[in-house]
């Protein structure tokens, strides 16, 4: 029974506060008492006095005291108890510590294993820019892990800004592989994937007129237009880029525009004309209103 216990079983005894500062007082009396009581269980201590030398080389190997624990099946923390109710332990413990920190494995609470790094092989790396140059979809980092036997896009980065020859051939691959998959996928735009432009991608007279007509307000006609006059012969593939092309296929484009005869006839500073382009034909006064 402890004291708490014996107090509230006995008649008018006092306080608990009150049997402590007793006790204190009267040395001889706290001795006494100290007798009579039971002693207390130490599970947990009496577990690590019964694994102190396994658990020191589980420590040793680089596990730490809650690890080495859980590997013994005891509570692994109470060692630091032990420890201070035994100190003539605690050379040895101090000594699996230190040579803990001297193996690989002395990070983290539990044991470490050195990464192995993967080697790949300069023909993987040649075959992995065949298989961006190849590859249609914009996940290219995913595609690349899912193939075991490739290297990774970072690792491919890595090479090619350490190997200049490699950097030409996977700059050119990425080249063919943004070109091949361009308006594939558009983004948060609610707007469907032009199949038909990624089809026409993969001709190179339509991917180069692209290039250079692109950004003129989504020209597709433009670029119908220059695919045409390089297959009639009017202008080379080379001639693409140059201004007098820019202008050549502009006239080009122009000439087959059909003009709606409900158009307004004039377009004036304020306002339209009330006129359109089909009454001009039938007045013969020529008269028209703004």
């Amino acid at each position: 029974m402890s004291d708490a216990q014996a107090l509230a079983a006995t008649p008018d005894a006092p306080s608990q506060p009150a049997w402590s500062a007793y006790l204190k007082r009267t040395p001889d009396r706290l001795a006494e008492i100290e007798s009579l009581r039971p002693g207390r269980a130490t599970p947990g201590i009496d577990a690590i006095a019964a694994n102190f030398d396994p658990m020191l080389r589980l420590l040793e190997q680089g596990h730490s005291p809650e690890s080495a624990g859980k590997e013994l099946g005891i509570f692994g923390r109470r060692i630091h108890d032990y420890l201070r109710a035994n100190p003539d332990k605690r050379p040895a413990y101090v000594a699996a510590l230190k040579k803990r920190e001297r193996s690989p494995n002395k990070r983290g609470t539990r044991i470490s294993k050195e990464f192995k790094r993967k080697r790949f092989t300069a023909e993987q790396f040649d075959s992995a820019v065949e298989f961006i140059r190849d590859h249609r979809g914009m996940d290219l980092s995913g595609a690349l892990l899912n193939r075991r036997d490739l290297p990774a896009l970072e690792s491919i980065i890595f090479r090619a800004n350490r190997n200049p020859a490699f950097a030409a051939r996977y700059a050119k691959a990425m080249a063919t592989h943004a070109m091949a998959n361009a308006y594939v996928y558009i983004r948060d735009t609610g707007v469907a994937p032009s199949l038909l432009l990624s089809s026409l991608m993969q001709q190179p007279l339509y991917a180069t007129a692209w290039k250079h007509f692109r950004k003129l307000e989504d020209r597709d006609d433009l670029i119908s237009e220059v695919v045409l006059a390089v297959l009639e012969g009017e202008i080379s593939s080379d001639d693409i880029g140059k201004r007098d092309t820019f202008k050549r296929i502009r006239k080009r484009a122009n000439a087959r525009v059909i003009e709606s005869l409900d158009v307004p006839a004039f377009h004036g500073r304020d306002s339209d004309s009330r006129d359109s382009l089909g009454d001009t034909l039938a007045n013969d006064t020529a008269i028209f209103h703004y």
